[in-house]
């Protein structure tokens, strides 16, 4: 081929390229504001069964979940991407640093909750710790698919179980009034995310 040719096959490639990457990147925007939709929905839909306080004690519950998730990541899950996708990580080494990340999440979780029993009842601490859980081991099943380029099907996946949750909080709406039954069924929606996308 002239030299034309290979200017042309080459800007063919990289547009087929760009194209791919900006599909991928408009399902995984699509699926999260999706995903955090639900939620909201959610919430909107408990703060019509429920006394103030208690939902606030729900928020709270929900927000120190996710922080503290992002703060235990620190950034692992990242380097997780880049090693697997660049070969240096085989798939079942780092099954078995999730595994690992997840046991030191649960019992730090369970340190919090025996810690907090000292000072009163923990079955909110208790529900926000099994939050952490799920939010780190859904962020860890994630990995492997974002180092291939299918960062958006846990996403979608995610984005199922909640619809599940929310369809579970709508069902429940008379009995609402308890904090420890909003949170199981968060919690339930997330393992059920979680189990969906390590059976795929």
């Amino acid at each position: 081929p002239t030299p034309i040719g290979w200017c042309g096959c080459f800007c063919l490639a990289l547009a087929g390229q760009l194209m791919r990457s900006a599909s991928l990147a408009v399902s995984l925007a699509a699926a999260t504001v999706c995903a955090q939709s639900v939620i909201a929905a959610e919430l909107v839909l408990v703060t019509h069964h429920m006394p103030a306080s208690r939902f606030s004690e729900i928020v709270i519950a929900i927000s120190v979940a996710m922080v503290c998730a992002l703060f235990f990541d620190f950034g692992s899950n990242l380097y997780s991407v880049r090693e697997i996708a660049r070969g240096s990580l085989a798939p079942h080494r780092y099954a078995e640093r999730l595994v690992i990340k997840v046991l030191i999440a649960t019992s730090l979780s369970c340190g919090a909750v025996l810690f907090w029993g000292f000072f009163g009842s923990v079955a909110l601490v208790a529900g926000s710790c099994l939050l952490f859980v799920a939010q780190v081991s859904l962020q860890g099943i994630a990995v492997p698919f974002r180092a291939v380029g299918r960062a958006s099907t846990p996403a979608w996946l995610s984005v199922g179980s909640r619809l599940l949750g929310f369809g579970s909080l709508f069902c429940l709406g008379g009995i609402l009034e308890s904090s420890s039954l909003v949170i199981a069924v968060l919690v339930c929606q997330d393992l059920l995310g979680l189990g969906v996308a390590a059976a795929v």
